[in-house]
C-alpha cells in the first residue's frame, strides 16, 4: 500500500536495497528528498525528509523544535549532529504496520494524505525557523547519497 501510494504521488521514486525507496520532490525551496522505509520484518514504516543543515544547537533552536513537536500527532522533528560539528533537522512520521489495513479505505487515505503533505510540511518548518524566527540554516542537500543520513538517525 505504501509503495503504491508513493508511486502515485511521486513518479520518480528510486529503490534503496534493504531499506525502502526515495523520492526527490520539488518545492518552493528546491527539491526535498523523502525516504520511505518499508523493509519486511520491521514493525514500523518510517517516512522521513531532511529539513535543515548547518544549525548551531542553541536554546532558541531547541525550544522552537520542542514547540513544533507539540503540534504534531503522528510525526515529529528530530535534531541530530552532523559530521561538521553542526546540527541538522529532519522531519519524520512513524507508522506501525498493525495500524494499516491494506484493504481499508481509511488506511489508504491516511497514507496518501501523509505522503501528499510531507513536502509542504518540510517547507513550512524551513520557512518558520529560518524566515519567521530568523534562525540560521541551509536546506538539506540532495547531493550524493543524501538518504544515508536519514536512515542512520531514524
Amino acid at each position: 500500500m505504501l509503495r503504491t501510494a508513493a508511486r502515485d504521488i511521486y513518479p520518480s521514486i528510486s529503490e534503496v536495497d534493504g531499506v525502502g525507496f526515495t523520492a526527490e520532490v520539488p518545492t518552493y525551496l528546491g527539491p526535498v528528498g523523502i525516504l520511505v522505509t518499508d523493509a519486511s520484518g520491521e514493525d514500523d514504516y518510517i517516512i522521513a525528509a531532511g529539513v535543515l543543515t548547518g544549525l548551531e544547537l542553541t536554546h532558541d533552536l531547541a525550544t522552537e523544535v520542542a514547540n513544533l513537536n507539540r503540534k504534531h500527532r503522528l510525526s515529529g522533528l528530530l535534531l541530530t549532529p552532523d559530521l561538521t560539528g553542526g546540527w541538522r533537522l529532519m522531519y519524520y512520521c512513524r507508522l506501525e504496520r498493525s495500524w494499516l489495513d491494506p484493504e481499508a479505505p481509511a488506511s489508504k487515505r491516511m497514507v496518501y494524505d501523509i505522503l501528499r503533505t510531507l513536502p509542504r510540511q518540510v517547507f513550512n518548518v524551513f520557512w518558520y525557523l529560518t524566515r519567521y524566527r530568523g534562525l540560521p540554516g541551509e536546506p538539506w542537500s540532495l547531493s550524493g547519497r543524501w538518504w544515508v543520513d536519514l536512515v542512520t538517525h531514524i
